[in-house]
C-alpha cells in the first residue's frame, strides 16, 4: 500500500513593490484624513465658543460636553472650569473635570502678571485653561499651563506667544482675559494689555522649592560606603550640561547668527547688541564649562559616616533649578534683552587712553 507524500507548504511570495507603495499611500491618506478631521473639529469648537453666551454657565457646560465627545480634553476642561467660575456649586462640572484630569491631580489656575498699556502691573490668577491662536499653519489651542509670555501687539505685526509647543507670531483669539486677583474677579480687555507674563511652577521640584537630598537619598545620614560622592567621583565639580562643557551658549537674541534684523529688513541687518556679533555668550550656569556638583554641593568627601554634610540631616535641599522660589525662570522678551544689552554697554567703563609723552 503506497503512502502519500505530503507536499511542502508553499513559500509566501514577498509583496510586490507596487503593493508596498499602495499600503504606504493608504496609511498616508488615513493620517491626512485624521489631521483634517481634527482641524475641522477644532474649527467647529472655535465657532461654537465664539457664539455662546459667555455669562451663562449652562452654555459653557454644554460646550464642554460636546468637546469631550469630540476628544478635545483641553477645550472640554476649559469650558467646565468656566462653568464653575460662573456657578461654583455645579457638581456636574466638578465631576467632569475630575474625569479629565489624571488621578490625584488638582487643577490650579496659572499665576500671571498683566502689564497694561499705561505701564501698570496687575498680579492675578488667570482663569483660562487654554489659549486659542491663529497661526500661519492654522488654528491651534495651547494650554495656558505651557505658556510663558503673551505679547499683545495687534496688527500689523501681530501678537507673539512663547510656550512649550509654539513660539512665534500669531493672532490671539481673545477679546478679554478673565482673572482672579485680591480685589475680586477682573477681565482686562486685550486693547488695554501690552503683555501677559505667566509664572509656571518649577518642573524639577513641582513648585515646592525644595528637593530630596541626592547625597543621602533623603535619609539625612551617610553610610560608610557613601562617604565619597559617586556623581563627581570625589572631585566636587562636574561638566556643565547646559553648554556641554564648552562654556558658551547660543545668543538667544540673534539665535547664534551675530546679526539682528533692523528697521529695513535685510538692508537694515545690524550687529547683535547682546553678543556683539559673536553669536555666543558665556554660559550663565557654569565657570568655563564646569560647575559645582549638584549632588554633593562641592563637598564630595565627608571622610566618615554620619550626618549628611549637604542637607545637615534635614533630608531635603533647596532646589537648584529655581533657587528655592518654586517657580520656573521666565524667558525675556526681545525688548527686555535689547534693553539689558544696551544697559550693559552703557555701564561698561571706557578705557582710559595712555598718556602721551
Amino acid at each position: 500500500m503506497s503512502q502519500s507524500i505530503p507536499h511542502p507548504a508553499p513559500i509566501p511570495r514577498p509583496a510586490s513593490r507596487a503593493a508596498v507603495w499602495a499600503s504606504v499611500l493608504c496609511l498616508a491618506l488615513v493620517a491626512a484624513a485624521a489631521g483634517t478631521l481634527f482641524a475641522a473639529t477644532a474649527g467647529e469648537y472655535q465657532k461654537r465658543a465664539e457664539s455662546l453666551n459667555s455669562d451663562l454657565a449652562a452654555e459653557h457646560y454644554a460646550l464642554g460636553l460636546w468637546a469631550q465627545e469630540q476628544k478635545l480634553p483641553t477645550e472640554a476642561r476649559e469650558q467646565f472650569e468656566r462653568t464653575l467660575h460662573l456657578d461654583p456649586s455645579n457638581k456636574d462640572a466638578s465631576a467632569k473635570i475630575a474625569e479629565i484630569l489624571p488621578a490625584g491631580h488638582k487643577p490650579r489656575n496659572p499665576k500671571c502678571e498683566f502689564t497694561m498699556a499705561g505701564g501698570e502691573k496687575i498680579k492675578a490668577d488667570l482663569l483660562m485653561a487654554v489659549l486659542h491662536v491663529e497661526t500661519a499653519s492654522g488654528p491651534i489651542s495651547i494650554p495656558t499651563a505651557e505658556i510663558d509670555i503673551i505679547e499683545l501687539s495687534g496688527p500689523p505685526t501681530g501678537d507673539k506667544v512663547m510656550s512649550d509647543s509654539f513660539t512665534g507670531h500669531a493672532v490671539v483669539k481673545a477679546d478679554a482675559f478673565p482673572a482672579q486677583c485680591k480685589v475680586g474677579q477682573i477681565s482686562p480687555k486685550r486693547v488695554d494689555i501690552k503683555l501677559i507674563r505667566l509664572f509656571r511652577p518649577c518642573a524639577d521640584c513641582d513648585g515646592a522649592g525644595s528637593m530630596t537630598c541626592k547625597r543621602c537619598n533623603g535619609t539625612g545620614k551617610l553610610s560608610a560606603d557613601r562617604t565619597v560622592c559617586a556623581e563627581c567621583n570625589g572631585k566636587g565639580k562636574v561638566k556643565c550640561k547646559a553648554c556641554d562643557g564648552t562654556g558658551k551658549i547660543k545668543c538667544p537674541l540673534c539665535g547664534g547668527s551675530g546679526r539682528i534684523q533692523g528697521m529695513w529688513g535685510r538692508l537694515g541687518n545690524q550687529q547683535c547688541p547682546r553678543c556683539r556679533g559673536a553669536g555666543t555668550l558665556d554660559c550663565p550656569e557654569c565657570d568655563h564649562g564646569v560647575k559645582t556638583c549638584p549632588v554633593c554641593n562641592g563637598k564630595p568627601n565627608s571622610g566618615k559616616a554620619g550626618v549628611c554634610p549637604v542637607c545637615n540631616g534635614a533630608k531635603t535641599v533647596k532646589c537648584a533649578t529655581c533657587d528655592g522660589t518654586g517657580m520656573k525662570a521666565a524667558p525675556k522678551t526681545e525688548d527686555e534683552m535689547k534693553s539689558e544689552a544696551e544697559k550693559a554697554n552703557t555701564d561698561k567703563p571706557t578705557p582710559t587712553p595712555a598718556p602721551t609723552e
